[in-house]
């Protein structure tokens, strides 16, 4: 019998694989999460299987995700992505990718996190939609907390929509369709 899952993850085997293994799942690996926010800052104003299409391109062009090299590139390096077929060419993006390792650069240095950061303001736990959050406006008041503080710290392209997804990607918010499969995986998961 076929599992269900969400609407979004049948459009392809890409998103099939995204959905079922890692959309959702708690995430708190530094490189990680720097990888998926930048992913989800790539995704912007484009389909997320574009997106995971480009993954692969993306993760080598950044060092995989190093966060000191990528914070060290010079502007001729820089200029190299802006050509680089593996990546969405998107100078804005690539900037941003660049100037938030700085910035998680920065904060390390401090002796925070990204970790820190996105997962203390929910006490650790992920939020199950379905169960704890349901008036849109908390939704937005949360939303837009993580982002003003992001961006207070210096996190480009960080709008409220990006950092949703971003903390859908990560794991913080269980929004998976309470009749997905995966809904109730990670349930029992935080339990």
């Amino acid at each position: 019998m076929e599992k269900e899952r969400c609407d979004w993850a049948t459009g392809s085997e890409r998103l099939l694989t995204y959905h079922d293994k890692q959309w959702g799942v708690p995430e708190h690996d530094e490189r990680q999460l720097f990888k998926m926010l930048t992913l989800e800052i790539f995704q912007a104003g484009l389909a997320w299987d574009t997106v995971l299409r480009f993954e692969a391109g993306i993760t080598a062009a950044f060092h995989d995700f190093q966060l000191e090299e990528i914070s060290q590139f010079s502007t001729t390096e820089r200029e190299m992505l802006y050509l680089d077929k593996r990546l969405i060419r998107n100078h804005a993006k690539i900037d941003a990718t660049i100037e938030n390792a700085k910035v998680l650069v920065q904060l390390h240095q401090s002796g925070e996190s990204l970790d820190h950061l996105v997962w203390s303001t929910f006490s650790e736990a992920p939020i199950d939609l379905h169960g704890t959050m349901t008036d849109p406006k908390e939704i937005k008041q949360f939303t837009k907390a993580i982002c003003q503080q992001m961006k207070g710290l210096g996190f480009m392209r960080v709008g409220p929509t990006t950092c949703y997804s971003f903390l859908q990607s990560i794991g913080v918010v269980n929004d998976h369709n309470l009749s997905c499969f995966r809904y109730a995986e990670l349930v029992d998961k935080k339990s």
